[in-house]
């Protein structure tokens, strides 16, 4: 499996995925997912660490909306040291697939791009790059 587009609306992750050697993509409404944040503790003998070493404990929040209310309650208090990705849905995304980057299948996958040409009255195209004045109006 791997997704093609992933994004949050309020407690629910909406996915969308194809699975290996299949054209139909499909869609989900992720609402069970149950995030992690982290905050410093005192015990020396953690199993989490920040970047800057200081040991941290495991936060187990029930849904993204209650993550955002702990980190915003907590956001000013030193002591408390608030760590983790604050991005839910990548943050679901990164525990889906286990860290580790999904197997596209290119053949399934299609890409577009718009190139939007408009016309301007001071600028003249030209293959050079050109200094000019500015007009005294």
């Amino acid at each position: 499996m791997y997704y093609t587009h992933y994004s949050r609306r309020g407690n629910n992750i909406l996915i969308r995925y194809k699975k290996p050697n299949d054209q139909n993509t499909y869609s989900k409404v992720v609402d069970f997912y149950k995030p992690s944040l982290y905050t410093k503790t005192s015990e020396q003998e953690a199993e989490w660490f920040s970047i800057y070493d200081e040991p941290l404990k495991k936060v187990e929040l029930d849904n993204i909306k209650a993550a955002k209310s702990f980190a915003d309650q907590y956001k000013d208090v030193p002591t408390m040291g608030i760590n983790g990705n604050s991005n839910y849905e990548n943050q679901f995304i990164i525990e889906l697939f286990e860290g580790k980057q999904p197997e596209y299948e290119e053949k399934n996958i299609r890409l577009g791009f718009v190139d939007i040409e408009v016309h301007s009255v001071k600028f003249k195209p030209d293959h050079k790059i050109k200094v000019r004045k500015k007009n005294k109006d």
